[in-house]
């Protein structure tokens, strides 16, 4: 094809002189025969001609087919795609990276990398772009990134490098990639097969511990009896704290308890009113005054009650706990839709910082100085079990909002 098209150059350049030149010596020497050969020869020319604008039409065709084509997918896909100098400046990006940094593509173009979240980061591009600059490419490098927002973003990274005719890199491209939710669901796997070990080895711990302790607490409630016993004194202490294992214990075994099937339906209203009866001693001991509002008319909810009851029951304990000045704690119940209801306890306790928010329901981590962080995770595990979720908000010094959403029905 090269060969045929530098051959058809060559002829089109050729035949237009040779025509010519036949021509005139046809009319100055008054031959037919040469004006009959230079007439075949226009002829030829003019078929050839038509070929090869043919041919070039269609060959332009094809190569705005083709941009065109590429532009559509540079500009639709959902990776960010960017074009940079050799200096390291931004010349061409697509509209992808307006969407996933937030910055728009005319704040983006003729600068230098400006979504890095620190300085620490800035040797590790240019590492990168020296590499793609002596030609070398860099495949799915994962890093992060900073939207305008100041949100940070996981992401992968790929860069190659553009060349000339000659080889020569003139320019490098890299296509970025926001694995954020992704990370995510890796990190959701990896807790809940922690989780999921965590408490089998928990049930099976917590039953080998639990007859002897039963034991241990027998004895000592004997001993108790005799108040003129030498250490009588420490027999009282020594209950409580078999008292709080015992406790910590049968939040272990159910860790590891198999998910509940006994679900009836019941009356939202019936399921808080029942806490706040069995807990109202307890606040009032801390001078905690507690409250409920129901929406009219509230479906009733199916559920495992004593799970439920269990879940409600913890978190009006740390509200209690959160407000050791007293105050008050307001437990709203409404619809968030058709499908959903939203159990809702507000207190006004010290509230939780952001940093601490994140790690809530981790095993044994709390924000409570004799507490074992338990408690919050049996309760995320049974809303899990009931299909539901648990959504936490806190202001420090101001209080925490934890909202409990059940369906209705599942």
């Amino acid at each position: 094809m090269l060969k045929f098209n530098i051959l058809s150059k060559i002829i089109l350049i050729v035949l237009p002189f040779l025509l010519l030149f036949m021509i005139l010596y046809g009319y100055l020497q008054h031959s037919p025969p040469l004006m009959l050969g230079a007439g075949v020869l226009a002829i030829l020319l003019g078929f050839l001609t038509s070929i090869l604008y043919s041919r070039a039409l269609r060959a332009e065709e094809q190569s705005r087919t083709a941009k065109e084509y590429l532009e559509s997918f540079i500009n639709h896909t959902t990776d960010a795609i960017g074009v940079f100098d050799l200096d390291g400046n931004l010349v061409h990006v697509n509209k992808a990276s307006e969407v996933i940094f937030g910055y728009s593509i005319e704040e983006q173009l003729n600068k230098k990398v400006q979504t890095l979240p620190s300085d620490d980061y800035l040797e590790e591009v240019q590492a990168m772009h020296r590499h793609v600059r002596r030609g070398g490419d860099i495949s799915s490098f994962e890093t992060v990134r900073k939207r305008k927002d100041g949100r940070l973003l996981d992401v992968s990274i790929s860069y190659s490098p553009i060349r000339d005719k000659d080889g020569n890199v003139v320019a490098y491209a890299n296509i970025l990639r926001d694995i954020s939710e992704r990370k995510k669901t890796e990190e959701l796997l990896r807790n809940t097969e922690k989780l999921s070990l965590i408490g089998e080895l928990a049930a099976g711990v917590a039953h080998e511990i639990r007859n002897p302790l039963a034991s241990l607490r027998g004895f000592v409630q004997l001993m108790n009896e005799d108040k003129a016993a030498k250490h009588s004194l420490y027999y009282g202490i020594m209950l409580e704290e078999l008292d709080r294992i015992n406790f910590i214990v049968t939040e272990l075994l159910m860790l590891g308890k198999p998910q509940a099937d006994h679900y009836r339906l019941k009356q939202p209203q019936t399921l808080v009113e029942d806490v706040m009866a069995l807990f109202s001693p307890e606040a009032l001991l801390h001078n905690v005054q507690i409250f409920a509002e129901f929406e009219d008319n509230l479906p009733m909810v199916k559920c495992e009650e004593t799970q439920i009851k269990q879940v409600f029951l913890n978190l009006m304990k740390n509200a209690v706990e959160a407000m050791q000045g007293g105050g008050k704690v307001l437990i709203k119940v409404f619809r968030q839709d058709q499908h959903r209801l939203v159990f809702r306890f507000i207190d006004e306790g010290k509230g939780i910082p952001g940093e601490m928010l994140e790690r809530l329901g981790e095993p044994f981590y709390t924000t409570k100085d004799k507490g074992t962080g338990l408690g919050l995770l049996v309760s995320f595990k049974i809303i899990k079990y009931h299909q539901g979720a648990v959504r936490i908000d806190s202001v420090v010094d101001k209080g925490t909002t934890i909202d409990v959403i059940l369906p209705i029905s599942f």
